[in-house]
């Protein structure tokens, strides 16, 4: 490449860039405007994000050991950002999410270079542009979450492997161990993806010396980067947890009885994290008749999660089966609020997930493509589509899951639109019939008519949720019209008709009041709460 030609090239570069970061970065400020005015509680965190970031300040008031804490419940490493960005002056929920949008344009940067690596400019500017446009992530970026920040490592640890694909250095394969670890300790679940990236580590060495070592020397750099986080759990919380003390709840609440594919409740754990900490121990301890560490807790709930799947094997083949078509539906389960529900606020949301869907049609039509030349950089795509799978199948599918595997579906679809371009003339007649199948298959997928019941759902549990918030603040009214609007969505949650129940009972309407304890009773009989509250309405009506 002469002078000049090097020059234009640099130039492209930078305008491609300038241009990624100026709509990614309009499409944010505009997002996080209209969330902040119109969704009441915006700036007020709830459930993971409230303690997360109730986390964040506990370290910064009571010092980074946190001595008087236990192991970990949550992933460390984004409460510690939220408590450095603390010591350096920002304080406000406003300033956290502004600086995550700005985050979620790195993000988009990162799509834009890995997909440099793989396709050509105009393509790797369309699959980072289509990522940017996607739902899920824009709306992840405007809750305290570590979903923004560990997208970031994420990417950063997959472009690293990219790079050492195309340089064969193994200082790189280290450098993308050490953000991997990073990655975890944002979000541990990511920790699926390990056994895929060491073995790639090791195809990339070629010979078997090599190879071993590449594997090791990814691994290694893997576990001295998590390594604190480990001492820090032993040595002052009095545990010796790698993570957080929080895996197999979580794994046996993405796979028990109840469950549909997402996260399910289980009878006797609360959804509120922070009460979740300690009732899943106590529990696990009650079941099992002696007193559990936390650590302890968590295998029993893992142990429970293996004896139910064997006990039950056509049921846990179903419950896979659902675990695998909602990791690829447009919309998969929110774990607390939803993109769905705040749509509802933010109208224009909802028409950003048709990025999302082109994303997945167009990366899941690409796995041919993949499949058919296994050059280094697509076999890393595969790669991470196996840890992605991996963690929907062993754990549950989320939202929060499909986010952080949107940039490498979107880089694919680049990369499918980009194959066809160059070949369409050549193509014949039967070959663009199996295309044009495939990719009417895979819309089937991403648009599965059997999972909408689920956004009435969502929808339904976050007008509760917001009920919940305006009724702690004493907002009567506020809250009654919130749990009025979860009640038409979802009648057959026991919690919504008692909330619902109370404030009718409130306002004086014992009448539908009475009827709506009646169906709490049918929904749950064993619900104390609503018997007592529908004899008193009885007594009070009998004295009328």
């Amino acid at each position: 490449m002469n002078e000049n030609n090097s020059s234009n090239f640099r130039l492209a570069e930078l305008k491609s860039c300038l241009g990624l970061t100026l709509i990614a970065g309009l499409l944010r400020a505009l997002y996080l405007r209209a969330f902040i005015s119109t969704v009441p509680n915006a700036l007020f965190p709830q459930n993971d994000a409230k303690a997360y970031w109730e986390l964040g300040l506990r370290i910064f008031r009571d010092g980074w050991l946190l001595p008087h804490d236990g192991p970990f419940y949550q992933a460390p490493l984004y409460p510690y950002a939220l408590a450095l960005l603390h010591h350096l002056g920002v304080h406000r929920v406003v300033q956290v999410l502004t600086l995550q949008a700005g985050l979620g344009v790195v993000n988009v940067l990162l799509t834009y270079a890995a997909a440099r690596v793989i396709v050509p400019r105009r393509a790797a500017f369309a699959a980072a542009l289509l990522f940017g446009a996607c739902h899920l992530p824009l709306y992840l970026e405007s809750k305290t979450l570590a979903a923004t920040l560990g997208l970031t490592l994420f990417l950063a640890f997959a472009l690293a492997m990219l790079w050492a694909a195309r340089m064969r250095r193994v200082w790189l394969v280290i450098a993308a161990g050490v953000l991997f670890g990073l990655a975890a300790l944002c979000r541990p679940n990511q920790i699926f993806t390990l056994p895929f990236a060491a073995l790639y580590a090791g195809w990339l060495g070629r010979e078997p010396r090599r190879a071993i070592g590449w594997s090791l020397a990814f691994c290694l750099a893997f576990m001295l980067t998590i390594l604190p986080s480990t001492l820090r759990n032993g040595l002052i919380g009095g545990d010796w947890v790698p993570f957080t003390a929080n895996a197999g709840v979580t794994l046996y609440m993405g796979t028990n009885p109840d469950a549909q594919g997402g996260l399910s409740p289980v009878k006797g754990l609360s959804n509120d994290i922070e009460d979740q900490r300690t009732q899943s121990i106590e529990l696990a301890s009650r079941l099992a008749g002696r007193e559990f560490t936390p650590s302890e807790a968590s295998n029993y709930w893992v142990k429970k999660t293996i004896g139910w799947a064997a006990a039950n094997p056509l049921r846990f083949i179903e419950l896979e089966c659902r675990k695998f078509l909602w990791a690829f539906y447009h919309t998969p389960p929110g774990v607390n609020a939803s993109s769905s529900f705040e749509a509802h606020f933010v109208s224009w949301l909802g028409w950003l997930r048709l990025p999302t869907i082109l994303a997945l049609i167009g990366g899941l039509a690409a796995l041919p493509l993949l499949w058919r030349d296994l050059r280094p950089e697509r076999v890393w795509l595969l790669a991470l589509l196996a840890g992605y799978l991996s963690l929907s199948l062993i754990y549950y599918a989320s939202d929060r899951f499909l986010a952080a595997m949107l940039p490498f579906l979107s880089i694919q679809a680049a990369l499918l639109v980009e194959t066809w371009r160059t070949s369409r003339r050549s193509a014949l007649a039967s070959q663009r019939l199996r295309w044009a199948g495939r990719i009417a298959l895979y819309a089937l997928i991403a648009l599965n008519p059997a999972f909408v019941w689920n956004r009435a759902n969502e929808v339904g549990l976050g007008f509760y949720n917001l009920g919940v918030w305006h009724e702690s603040r004493g907002q009567n009214q506020e809250a009654f019209e919130a749990y009025r609007e979860a009640y038409e969505r979802i009648p057959n949650n026991p919690s919504v008709a008692l909330n619902l129940g109370v404030m009718y009972a409130r306002r004086g309407d014992l009448e539908t009041s009475t009827r709506l304890f009646e169906r709490v009773l049918e929904l749950d009989p064993a619900n104390d709460l609503a018997r007592r509250n529908l004899e008193i309405n009885r007594k009070r009506l009998d004295e009328r």
